[in-house]
């Protein structure tokens, strides 16, 4: 059943593409500040991860201006997006579930995760967030937004598709933040357009964690 809402995300995606950019598209630019945070952090030449990454705007798009970007999501009609508007980034069809097979431990020095957890089963969020610790190289940042509220299993109309979402509350998901492995820098509640909030948290790999 939860690869069922998995598969309920994708094809929804699939559908509501185009549609979603042009409305990311007439927005300013979300958490440029955040984003300075972590880019000033980071190496020249760093390799950053975008999971979730949609049609690659604006997230991706800003990231492979600085840095070597590669880009994940599991629509294939974001991915056709994302390659059309940011060529200077890499970008794979793929489920976050299965980053581990996927990407090499310790290969990125950050991974960015915008409006994407939250579209995945919130019991197999501590999965994903164990991923993102393999990849990431010792003392690797994560950027991330999860939820703000106690959701599970809602399903509802988006953009005219179905879309799913599952999350917990902040304190919760900062705890499954916390026991992946991650130290939590700062957290701030984050509004949406067009009403409601999500939790932004910004976290780095603790150096004991290697593998």
């Amino acid at each position: 059943m939860k690869r069922d809402f998995i598969q309920l995300v994708q094809q929804g995606y699939n559908q509501i593409a185009r549609d979603y950019l042009a409305w990311r598209e007439e927005e300013a630019m979300l958490f440029r500040a955040e984003l300075q945070d972590l880019a000033a952090r980071l190496p020249r030449e760093a390799t950053v991860l975008d999971v979730g990454c949609g049609a690659g705007v604006p997230f991706t798009l800003w990231l492979s201006e600085k840095f070597r970007a590669t880009g994940v999501d599991i629509s294939a009609a974001q991915i056709a997006l994302a390659r059309q508007h940011v060529p200077r980034a890499t970008f794979f069809q793929q489920d976050m579930l299965a980053l581990d097979s996927f990407c090499a431990p310790q290969s990125f020095d950050a991974i960015t995760c915008f409006y994407s957890l939250i579209h995945v089963p919130r019991d197999q969020h501590a999965r994903v967030l164990g991923h993102f610790n393999r990849v990431l190289k010792a003392r690797g940042y994560l950027l991330l937004i999860t939820g703000n509220g106690d959701l599970n299993d809602d399903i509802d109309d988006f953009f005219g598709a179905t879309m799913y979402w599952s999350h917990f509350a902040r304190a919760t998901s900062l705890q499954i933040i916390r026991d992946a492995g991650f130290e939590i820098l700062w957290d701030k509640i984050v509004a949406d357009r067009p009403s409601g909030s999500h939790v932004l948290a910004f976290a780095r790999k603790n150096f004991s964690e290697t593998s």
